[in-house]
């Protein structure tokens, strides 16, 4: 089995779901057996890394049924492969806050995270966002795959540690992240650290590991805000 990132590396072990993914049916005729070949896709989830609220546009067309809050995201959809327009909107507004093209690559799994900073000058929020390809390779037994995304805005770069294990994902600054990388399956306490003086800023205990698993950790919030909701914190996210 090839181990490349695509969607038909990663739903090897789900039949029924790569079928509902890729539309793939088979009709029966009375001379022979005719099989309908699935259509060309790529899969596309949206997370909402900005304290706005927001909704998210694909080419014009909304992707979000209800509004995008802090922290929220879309399952894995399905969407046509080629440069794609990402609009971002601050929810109950018509007018694009950001837009910017993106491509979507047939067969493979993408992510996109919505992020503001605040203006200096008007302090006000601005969107944009951060698009990857997801890269699902094998995971190893008894393992799996994790990586780490620095999305505090005014957060200095940020170390993450996982207690009881020696697996680096160090010296992240804002938008920036790691490959995925190898990690025990167990429970984990985590804490993100400030990569200059060495101080915990955030820490989520009892985090749940499972093997043959894809996780994203990403610090989520503000260091500097005093609105508790939007305080500096872990969020992981299971693939």
């Amino acid at each position: 089995m090839k181990t490349n990132p695509t969607i038909f590396s990663k739903l090897a072990r789900r039949t029924t779901l790569a079928a509902a993914v890729f539309g793939i049916a088979v009709a029966f005729t009375a001379c022979k057996n005719e099989v309908i070949e699935p259509e060309a896709i790529g899969m596309l989830a949206v997370t909402n890394a900005s304290p706005s609220s927001v909704d998210f546009l694909i080419d014009s067309k909304q992707v979000n049924n209800g509004a995008l809050t802090f922290g929220s995201k879309t399952i894995y959809f399905r969407t046509y492969p080629g440069s794609r327009t990402g609009e971002v909107r601050f929810t109950g507004t018509t007018a694009d806050a950001y837009s910017k093209k993106f491509e979507i690559t047939e067969g493979y799994y993408h992510s996109l995270y919505i992020i503001s900073q605040k203006n200096a000058t008007t302090q006000k929020d601005t969107l944009s966002y951060v698009f990857l390809r997801d890269e699902f390779t094998q995971t190893e037994t008894g393992k799996a795959k994790v990586r780490f995304m620095n999305l505090s805005s005014d957060s200095p770069a940020l170390d993450l540690v996982f207690e009881t294990d020696t697996t680096t994902f160090n010296n992240i600054a804002f938008k920036g992240r790691t490959a995925f990388k190898s990690v025990p399956a167990k429970k984990y306490t985590l804490t993100l650290k400030n990569r200059i003086t060495g101080t915990p800023v955030a820490t989520l205990a009892d985090v749940q590991i499972d093997q043959n698993r894809f996780y994203t950790v990403w610090a989520k919030g503000l260091s500097t805000t005093t609105v508790d909701a939007q305080k500096l914190a872990i969020k992981v996210d299971m693939h």
